[in-house]
């Protein structure tokens, strides 16, 4: 039924490796393939057994994405749990040297997205300067041309 309905729409089919924390890169190209998927969101951070992560090696990165071309699928997306929320400058700049080292993994694997969060407003904080540290935190990606926003 999904995959009727994509095709009729012209849309891609895609799962987060969140419900399967415990696949490795082949067992996920398996996956794909197997159940007819598009592509996958790789999250990162959280010790998946597909060991993509921030401190991969560059020969690590380069064999994922060799295993995903070889199988004609995509890394649709690097799924992180980064939020822009904090009050504290500091810590939201360790976030944006985070999210800019992320862009540089979802290059080596072929990612064209990475997915951030802008967080939850802390409590005490007004909604409208915690939004200023948001868009603040994010124009590095605007200035770049990456920001991508979805509706």
């Amino acid at each position: 039924m999904a995959r009727a309905y994509a095709n009729t729409y012209n849309l891609k089919l895609s799962f987060s490796t969140r419900i399967c924390p415990e696949w490795t890169v082949a067992a996920i190209v398996d996956g794909m393939q197997t159940y007819g998927y598009d592509g996958v969101e790789l999250r990162i951070g959280k010790g998946h057994l597909h060991g993509v992560e921030l401190d991969s090696s560059a020969d690590y990165l380069g064999s994922v994405r060799k295993q995903f071309d070889v199988a004609n699928q995509a890394v649709s997306c690097i799924a992180t749990s980064f939020t822009f929320c904090n009050p504290n400058i500091a810590e939201r700049q360790k976030t944006i040297k985070d999210v800019k080292q992320c862009l540089n993994l979802a290059d080596a694997i072929g990612a064209p997205h990475i997915r951030v969060f802008g967080g939850d407003i802390p409590h005490g904080l007004e909604v409208t300067g915690v939004i200023d540290y948001i868009a603040e935190a994010l124009e590095f990606a605007h200035d770049r041309g990456i920001i991508h926003r979805d509706l």
